[in-house]
């Protein structure tokens, strides 16, 4: 009897104290990582598979989905098919770059293959695309609105339903 009771005040303890790490730690959020909705989104320069330049600037009146991923990560894998969908069928409007975390674009090729005109693979070897918008998971993905402001941020796998809303709240059409 003695022990069902220790066992029983261990466990209600045990959930307690879940409980207050989970309601009472902080949280990572974009403002307390450094990136606010609402900011410009920062600006960057990296190379796609074969050697071109992008610069997030140059999308300017466009709407542009940021998505950082690894082509290890299972959940990237699971949305991508997702984004590359919404990329082919709004290819006039909607702007998507895939930003690889520090894998040589032989890894990357193979995995992007068959994506559409408008979404762009980018090797990111030194982290600084990755540094400047503070992803600490992928996949992680930043809205950016026709005037380069950042407007959402999603964290881990999108689904059909997300994209197409966001696309919705953005103006795509």
């Amino acid at each position: 009897m003695n022990v069902k009771r220790v066992v029983l005040g261990l466990a209600l303890f045990v959930v307690a104290v879940g409980l207050s790490l989970i309601l009472f730690a902080p949280h990572a959020t974009p403002a307390s990582v450094g990136l606010q909705i609402g900011q410009t989104a920062p600006d960057f320069t990296l190379s796609d598979l074969a050697g071109r330049h992008h610069r997030l600037g140059q999308l300017r009146g466009r709407v542009a989905l940021i998505n950082f991923f690894a082509t290890w990560c299972i959940p990237c894998r699971q949305e991508m098919p997702v984004i590359e969908a919404q990329a082919r069928l709004h290819a006039a409007t909607f702007f998507v770059y895939e930003i690889d975390k520090q894998e040589p674009a032989s890894d990357v090729g193979p995995y992007i293959r068959g994506a559409p005109g408008n979404l762009n693979a980018l090797l990111d070897p030194t982290l600084r695309a990755w540094n400047k918008y503070h992803v600490h998971i992928q996949p992680e993905s930043f809205w950016i609105d026709r005037q380069g402001v950042v407007r959402k941020v999603e964290y881990g796998a999108m689904s059909a339903q997300i994209i197409a809303q966001m696309l919705r709240s953005l103006g795509v059409r």
